[in-house]
């Protein structure tokens, strides 16, 4: 099984002078039956070498940008993993706003709908994470994060409804963000959205895409 195969279709979308933003949910894992689990759950083997896998595919097509992780081992090793496959000797940050419970508000709080509801603060720290930092054309940034951080971002914009296991960000599954001209965009598996210039008002409108 290729898990990172829709997450490499992605990048591989990218316009080609484009610099990309790439939020991907970490590698597979070990099962979480505690609470625990929930920070020490580390990658298996097999996750490991999907995520080298996934950089030595990478590196055929993007050049490096930034490395940015959860400050969950198991976002740091896919990271490290993906940098070591795509031979990418980078320094690998670390960020909050990657977090489960940086999102967890949101998350765990009532439906919000896009054009409806003022943009959440917490996903406006996100996208200017992602767009923050240097633009270098033909680039790639990876932030390697969590289920619930993918779902709230794909759910608020594309409106997808995730109900587990229905649906549910998969391991190495992720959204793409970038630049045209003046627009932000975000794919989303078959949807793109256009958000409209940076940064957004709170209120800002969007249009849907292909």
């Amino acid at each position: 099984m290729v898990l990172y195969r829709s997450a490499l279709a992605l990048v591989r979308s990218l316009p080609d002078e484009s610099h990309g933003g790439l939020v991907v949910r970490h590698s597979a894992r070990y099962p979480i039956l505690s609470d625990e689990d929930v920070f020490s759950a580390g990658l298996t083997a097999e996750g490991i070498t999907q995520a080298e896998r996934f950089g030595n595919a990478l590196a055929d097509v993007r050049q490096p940008g930034r490395l940015v992780s959860s400050p969950v081992e198991r976002c740091q090793d896919t990271l490290r993993a993906i940098a070591r496959g795509a031979g990418w000797e980078l320094p690998l940050q670390s960020d909050y706003r990657l977090s489960h419970p940086f999102i967890e508000r949101i998350w765990s709080g009532p439906t919000v709908q896009w054009k409806k509801d003022p943009l959440p603060e917490a996903v406006r720290a996100i996208l200017d994470l992602v767009l923050s930092g240097d633009k270098t054309p033909g680039s790639l940034d990876i932030f390697t994060t969590h289920d619930t951080v993918v779902a709230v971002l794909a759910g608020y914009f594309t409106g997808a409804s995730f109900q587990y296991p229905d649906y549910w960000p998969d391991f190495l599954e992720g959204i793409l963000i970038w630049r045209c001209a003046n627009e932000v965009h975000l794919k989303w598996r078959d949807r793109e959205i256009i958000l409209g210039s940076w940064p957004l008002e709170k209120t800002g409108q969007m249009q849907l895409g292909l």
